[in-house]
């Protein structure tokens, strides 16, 4: 979580927090399983469908589609050969991107 915040600071946009309600870790739920991203939706008083998750794990963004989210997959470097694999098998993603600032 340290890097968004890191990147939205260095676009001046971490202080105001204009497009980002909030941020949630682990510690509300797993995130291979829905009732997190219930908590979360609950949370912002928002529905499911106004809630875009990004992640590099398509196991995850199955686990956020499923609560009925919008999921981007973010590929990495250092990941692609296990995103490839996951995702062969999921194919579940809305989209990919390989660097934040392609959100911004």
């Amino acid at each position: 979580m340290s890097s968004i915040l890191d990147l939205l600071s260095e676009k001046n946009i971490g202080g105001e927090q204009t497009f980002i309600k909030a941020f949630f870790d682990t510690s509300i739920g797993s995130k291979l399983e829905i009732e997190g991203y219930k908590f979360i939706c609950d949370f912002a008083d928002v529905d499911p469908s106004e809630v875009v998750f990004f992640s590099d794990r398509p196991l995850e963004i199955a686990a956020a589609k499923k609560c009925g989210l919008r999921a981007i997959v973010v590929v990495r470097e250092s990941n692609f050969s296990m995103i490839k694999e996951e995702e062969e098998f999921l194919g579940h993603e809305d989209g990919k991107i390989t660097s934040f600032v392609e959100i911004l």
